[in-house]
């Protein structure tokens, strides 16, 4: 009689409590921007496991964590459908490979939470101790899986649940000290104690006491963040003016070897702004340019730059699809100096299938899923070195995709980086939520190595945002702009 009592879902009830869990997901981030239900994502699909047996809490948490995932990032089928020119495919062929891609990355998404679902106590325990304990251990694989998630070469990170928590900027600052992953384990972690608390509502003794630590745990989890947030951060107290540029040009107009929208753009609001002011830093969107390509047009965009950065004696760092002298190709954030230097710092995290087939040099065929030419990986990320009022910044860029990680970031601010800059070609996502979503995981970022970040986009954000996670100054979606902003580092 206990385990059919157990076992009494319906099928249909299943689904409503895995599509209630993907939907608390997706309200908790944008556009709705809810964060607090990053905190009961996960109740759901905890209290149904909770009447389930070991094999039915695998297969439900698979499929809810699949069904989130899919909710989540569904724009990726748009994206892909878009770029599928880029590879000389249809859009039909480009909207059924966007479906299989979702499919493949939303089941390594599913297989985390199939495991933790799996590990969520069906029975009661007489120690409390050990009940309480059993919300930490899932909320610490939590953090390990989110962690192995962003390894592969499919690494993909869109949706976690650190992300729904840009917005609360007291818990945000604990991810200087825990990471990104150890803020969505504390929403992980919240979600299990919450979901305790119903199972243990026949046990008045035992609910009260889970209820206590819970409310222990959010009070003291905010307090800890709040002294984090009024704490000062230390810097030069060196002032820098950087002018952002934003350019709303077709995304597959840039891969038009004939097109030189995103160029001309860029230097005509970058011209116009210095008709009657200047700035110490211009900051152009991803491959807004080739360098080296040898093409009349790029050598002669390659002048302009130059020229315009020794006239005007500012720092230009623009995005380029950068050709060596051994044909190589690098998606590269290059910084031109008024003195004629330049340095480059090229995207090192591809995307997969978008820039390079992931296993290409082993598997062959998959290359013909993936734009050729190939786009080459950076070997290393290093800061640019930026001579502003007779004084040196470390500048870190990331390109696009690679703001979603925090290795890269951290791997510049540890090497030296003072200011981090976004370059990035936001067009491909029009239409949906990711490029909001994009620009929230840059604030987790800047709290997390304490710095500000900046971002020059096309089709998406130029903002810039303090390293507190506060977004100074954030431009209106769409629309060909600049936006200036004064960092002090």
């Amino acid at each position: 009689m206990e385990e059919q009592r157990l076992l009494s879902f319906s099928t249909r009830q299943k689904w409503y409590f895995a599509a209630a869990t993907a939907l608390l997901w997706w309200a908790a981030g944008l556009p709705a921007a809810l964060f607090v239900l990053g905190w009961l994502a996960l109740v759901p699909l905890f209290v149904m496991c909770g009447r389930l047996a070991p094999r039915q809490r695998f297969k439900w948490g698979y499929l809810t964590g699949w069904l989130s995932y899919f909710l989540i990032n569904w724009w990726v089928i748009l994206s892909i459908t878009r770029g599928a020119p880029a590879i000389g495919a249809s859009t039909v062929a480009g909207f059924f490979l966007g479906v299989v891609g979702v499919a493949l990355i939303g089941a390594i998404q599913g297989l985390g939470v199939a495991i933790i679902a799996l590990l969520w106590r069906r029975k009661m325990q007489s120690s409390l101790k050990v009940l309480l304990l059993w919300p930490l251990l899932v909320a610490g694989v939590w953090w390990g899986l989110e962690w192995l998630r962003a390894q592969s070469v499919l690494g993909h990170t869109w949706g976690a649940l650190a992300y729904t928590q840009w917005s609360d900027l007291y818990s945000l600052q604990v991810v200087s000290i825990i990471g990104r992953n150890g803020l969505s384990a504390w929403c992980v972690w919240l979600a299990a104690m919450i979901a305790l608390g119903w199972q243990l509502r026949g046990h008045r003794k035992m609910l009260y006491t889970s209820v206590s630590v819970l409310l222990l745990g959010l009070v003291g989890f905010h307090l800890w963040g709040a002294i984090l947030y009024y704490q000062p951060i230390r810097n030069t107290g060196t002032s820098l003016k950087v002018l952002l540029v934003q350019t709303a040009v077709s995304p597959i107009s840039k891969t038009d070897a004939d097109s030189n929208d995103a160029f001309d753009q860029a230097s005509e609001l970058t011209q116009k702004y210095f008709s009657h002011d200047r700035a110490d830093l211009v900051v152009w969107p991803e491959t807004t340019f080739p360098l080296g390509k040898g093409s009349a047009a790029s050598m002669q965009d390659e002048a302009w730059v130059r020229n315009f950065s020794r006239v005007h004696n500012v720092s230009v760092l623009s995005g380029t699809e950068h050709w060596t002298a051994d044909r190589h190709l690098y998606n590269e954030a290059t910084l031109f100096a008024p003195d004629g230097q330049t340095q480059g710092n090229a995207k090192k995290w591809l995307v997969p299938f978008g820039e390079r087939a992931p296993l290409g040099q082993w598997l062959p065929f998959l290359n013909q899923l993936a734009p050729q030419p190939a786009i080459d990986p950076a070997p290393q990320k290093l800061p640019l070195t930026l001579q502003v009022k007779n004084q040196s910044i470390e500048l870190g860029t990331l390109i696009c995709f690679e703001s979603s990680f925090a290795a890269p970031f951290h791997q510049l601010h540890q090497r030296g980086a003072r200011l981090l800059a976004v370059l990035t070609n936001d067009g491909w996502f029009t239409g949906s939520e990711a490029p909001a979503a994009h620009a929230a995981m840059s604030a987790v970022a800047a709290v997390e190595n304490r710095t500000a970040v900046v971002q020059a986009a096309n089709g998406g954000y130029a903002f810039a945002v303090d390293g507190k996670g506060r977004f100074i100054r954030k431009s209106t979606y769409g629309l060909p702009q600049v936006l200036v902003v004064e960092i002090v580092k």
